[in-house]
């Protein structure tokens, strides 16, 4: 979800300090993530080196926290790629993502016209094996003024380092496009739920699941009496076993997803679902991969968090079960808690 750059990171550390005066930010576990050290901890790739202005630098000129930020060219047409270094995660955390970026050049409609941006978080475990990716699109039209990204992003349970990437990209003959990025952080996000707050579950074997491929099923240990099954046994494809939500009850602030699944046997390391978390506007502001490893026991229902920022402008929210067609896996319930309804300040500061 996108939020205009009207106030200073110093500000806008105090606001989310202040929400219901329990959080305290972390540090970000980003080193030089303001690039006041230049190119320390990042690196950058180029398809076309040779090509006169393409490539990536440090700008003194623009900047939307301290005095430097990072600068894609795109003079012409190819692709540039900043890579930050892996820097230590702790698995089964929620982060706080937040970062900044401007651009010109890009679209002459505001729609995709070739040049395109993206941000990406690569989830490692402690061998390096690639765990996971979280991330989002950045809009197609040019973006003069800092604007940034929030969400909460999960941890998988097994990861142990993560890593930031921008691929930014151009087709031949489209505008020449500049992309400045900075502020990049990620922090560990630990707000608790407060007592009284208000919850909304949705029954997936209501019919919120993807009927030409899975089956409601009875199942006398949940309160409906139904839930939804996927069987590898007898499903040969991958698809969506819940979704469709589609609310739009929810005011500004952050919340957690419960998702109650339960999965028939418990191999090692086996890909259950993913879960993901999408709003009408903004882009998906949460995913994580979900593994054997991670339920307590055969078919026994447990309650997988997915936590999440929802700001005012995002519309209906879609809670989604992605099955990975490889363990046999029930959908009882998605419920969703508030955690803290953002006041006027919070909102001014975090999505205005």
């Amino acid at each position: 979800m996108s939020i205009q750059s009207i106030v200073p990171a110093t500000v806008l550390l105090a606001v989310v300090t202040g929400i219901g005066g329990a959080y305290q930010l972390s540090p970000s576990v980003v080193p030089n993530g303001s690039f006041e050290e230049g190119m320390t901890g990042w690196k950058s790739s180029m398809q076309d080196p040779a090509q006169a202005g393409l490539g990536m630098s440090i700008d003194e000129t623009h900047h939307r926290d301290g005095s430097r930020s990072a600068q894609l060219s795109l003079p012409k047409h190819g692709g540039v790629t900043l890579t930050s270094e892996r820097f230590p995660v702790e698995g089964g955390r929620d982060y706080l993502c937040v970062l900044y970026t401007r651009s010109e050049g890009f679209s002459r409609t505001g729609s995709y016209d070739g040049v395109n941006a993206q941000y990406l978080i690569d989830w490692f475990d402690a061998e390096g094996k690639n765990m996971g990716r979280v991330g989002s699109g950045f809009s197609y039209a040019a973006r003069p003024n800092w604007e940034g990204e929030i969400r909460v992003v999960s941890a998988p349970a097994s990861a142990a380092s993560a890593g930031f990437t921008f691929p930014v990209s151009a087709q031949e003959g489209k505008l020449p496009s500049v992309f400045w990025i900075d502020a990049v952080s990620l922090r560990p996000w630990e707000l608790d739920a407060k007592q009284g707050g208000k919850s909304w579950t949705f029954s997936i074997s209501d019919g919120y699941f993807s009927q030409s491929t899975f089956r409601r099923v009875a199942d006398d240990t949940t309160p409906s009496g139904f839930a939804v099954i996927a069987n590898p046994r007898f499903i040969n494809k991958k698809d969506y076993m819940a979704g469709g939500i589609y609310f739009r009850g929810f005011p500004p602030g952050a919340y957690r997803a419960l998702y109650k699944l339960k999965i028939g046997e418990k191999p090692e390391g086996k890909l259950v679902v993913s879960l993901d978390i999408n709003p009408q506007m903004g882009g998906n502001i949460n995913a994580s991969i979900i593994l054997s490893d991670q339920f307590e026991k055969p078919r026994v229902y447990q309650d997988i968090p997915l936590r999440f920022v929802v700001g005012p402008n995002a519309g209906y929210v879609d809670f989604r079960v992605f099955w990975q067609g490889e363990v046999t896996t029930w959908v009882d319930t998605v419920t969703i808690v508030e955690e803290e309804v953002f006041g006027e300040n919070e909102i001014q500061a975090l999505f205005e």
